[in-house]
């Protein structure tokens, strides 16, 4: 008989992102390796219970940090929990507004034999040569990119990520590092954690999901507005495709703004 994978689902949800955690972690016992151990860590100041029945759920206690270090020290509070993260087969970070729409489940798992971790490819950059791409441009940067040795040629979200765990565990070690380093040098990377996973994941196989494994919900309901207009994306290539997992459009709970204060 095959035995059960153990997955560690980790979650930040400091602040107001509490509200999104009811409706993933249900999505997730509805849609997210189903048959499979899962433990679900939380990571937030919020004293509210977390009560869904079928799920096995742990807060973990981590108080608000303030943007962006709220997201770009993430690497920091997974090592906090190393050892029980250490006990799983496969770790997998989501973000709070993060909801599962279809099943996702061991087609998704990389060959321990072969590669080790999972992204999803961004849906506004995936279809775009990687000089448009919003890696890390600066020099003096732990996580610049160089356009010549890049050796994937894609951009990835920060928002579902994950892997074998001891690979993971030393990821975050090696970002962790490097994200002091640079804060040392008052250097804040573009993108935060994002810039980061992007610098490690350039060089490296992986589990390449589309888009549609995390695809924004304004993406779907074709109310999608650019930061600025003169970004230039990819959503228009994502019409009509299935939705594995969604990012819930912050838009209609108040606003990036709102959620970060």
């Amino acid at each position: 008989m095959r035995r059960k994978n153990k997955i560690s689902v980790l979650i930040i949800a400091t602040g107001k992102y509490i509200q999104f955690i009811d409706s993933l972690i249900r999505s997730a016992e509805k849609n997210f390796f189903l048959g499979s151990e899962k433990n679900y860590f939380v990571f937030t100041d919020s004293a509210e219970e977390i009560n869904i029945e079928e799920a096995n759920i742990e807060k973990v206690e981590q108080k608000k940090l303030g943007w962006p270090y709220d997201t770009m020290m993430r690497f920091h509070m997974f090592l906090s929990i190393k050892e029980k993260i250490q006990n799983s087969d496969f770790t997998f970070f989501l973000n709070a507004n993060m909801e599962f729409l279809n099943e996702v489940g061991e087609e998704i798992l990389p060959d321990r034999n072969k590669t080790f971790f999972v992204g999803v490819k961004h849906p506004g950059f995936f279809k775009l040569p990687t000089f448009l791409m919003p890696y890390e441009s600066r020099r003096e940067s732990s996580f610049f990119v160089s356009q010549k040795e890049n050796r994937n040629e894609m951009y990835y979200q920060g928002c579902f990520n994950g892997g074998e765990s001891s690979k993971w565990i030393e990821m975050c070690e090696i970002l962790s590092e490097r994200i002091d380093k640079d804060l040392k040098s008052n250097i804040i990377p573009i993108w935060h954690d994002e810039s980061a996973i992007n610098w490690y994941f350039k060089d490296i196989d992986l589990i390449s999901l589309e888009p549609n494994y995390a695809i924004p919900e304004a993406v779907i309901s074709g109310n999608f507005k650019p930061a600025n207009p003169g970004n230039v994306h990819c959503y228009h290539y994502l019409t009509g495709v299935k939705p594995y997992a969604v990012q819930r459009d912050k838009g209609n709970h108040g606003g990036s703004d709102f959620l970060r204060s």
